[in-house]
């Protein structure tokens, strides 16, 4: 689901939003065919819907002016036309598009680009994998019924946020049921952040440390335990690398021990509580962010919130520079 908050820029977000439900004429796994919006921003979130989707010129993909080719086979399209018809019998208003056949086009399989509004909570067009360039614009009260909504489906690939504050972003992302979350972007990957979904949309992660977690076994780490710590296994460890934090800061936890940081230097002591916060913090309320267009600000606000854990354990943090404190 695309989740459009209060604050976003409404004509951004919304052409966004279609942009990214179209792509490949909407056969895309990513595809954000559910478009989230206040309630109090319906009427102009419809309008500017409408209007970019009623400007895709639909025709041969190899030609230059062409924005939306024809779906991949003849069963395809009849199923998406079907989809269509099932929305509107559902109570849904049909924005743009439709299940007609469009005119003036070549032999094909063409379907006009479509926008469904005031769909509802559990229509079939807003639960079930359309695959085709089809939106589907739904309402909300409050954020937390926008994360109810977004994440009431059998899905959960991908999501987008959009919003102007970054706190926003962390919040919503945090609850996201989705592999991959974007923030005021789309369809943007990095190779080393894991791809994947939950519930139907499949199992595993391929990119990234998880990606490679099938391919590899796990041992115990040996070497001494830190002075008054029992040994064990390590059992999570959290990397960042940036311009704030260098070299990496490296955490982790084991097993009826002392946590332990390390980054380039000697192990420190260092109370339980403190470093199991960061390393859950690290891999739950951060491992969904994979975009944002502002990067740099995400990352200095992770490394403050990291380091304000860090200090209120005791912990030093070797060659981890606190832009607070100087």
């Amino acid at each position: 689901a695309s989740v459009i908050l209060e604050d976003a820029d409404l004509a951004v977000a919304v052409k966004s939003t279609v942009n990214g439900c179209y792509l490949n004429s909407g056969q895309t796994c990513t595809a954000l065919t559910r478009m989230l919006v206040p309630e109090s921003k319906y009427a102009e979130a419809k309008k500017v819907a409408a209007e970019v989707a009623n400007g895709f010129t639909l025709g041969d993909p190899l030609a230059e002016t062409t924005k939306l080719g024809p779906l991949a086979s003849a069963a395809q399209l009849e199923r998406l036309r079907a989809y269509i018809r099932k929305g509107v019998e559902e109570g849904a208003e049909l924005l743009a598009g439709g299940a007609d056949t469009p005119d003036g086009l070549p032999a094909g399989y063409f379907v006009k680009p479509t926008v469904l509004g005031r769909v509802k909570p559990g229509a079939t067009v807003e639960q079930e994998e359309i695959f085709g360039p089809v939106l589907s614009i739904v309402t909300y009260k409050d954020e937390e019924d926008a994360v109810r909504i977004a994440n009431d489906t059998p899905y959960g690939l991908s999501a987008g946020i959009w919003t102007d504050k970054g706190s926003r972003i962390l919040w919503t992302a945090d609850r996201l049921r989705a592999g991959v979350v974007w923030a005021n972007t789309f369809n943007k990957f990095d190779p080393t952040s894991p791809f994947g979904g939950y519930r139907e949309s499949g199992y595993g992660r391929e990119g990234g440390r998880a990606g490679l977690a099938a391919d590899l076994g796990v041992s115990q780490e040996g070497g001494d335990p830190p002075a008054g710590a029992a040994g064990g296994v390590v059992l999570s460890c959290l990397a960042l690398r940036s311009s704030i934090a260098q070299p990496c800061l490296s955490l982790g936890v084991r097993e009826e021990a002392a946590p332990f940081a390390a980054c380039g230097g000697p192990r420190l002591k260092a109370p339980a509580r403190g470093l199991n916060a960061i390393s859950a913090f690290g891999h739950v309320r951060y491992g969904q962010i994979v975009q944002s267009n502002d990067a740099k600000k995400l990352m200095e606000h992770i490394v403050d919130e990291v380091l304000a854990v860090a200090r209120a354990a005791g912990v030093v943090l070797p060659g981890v520079h606190d832009r607070q404190s100087g």
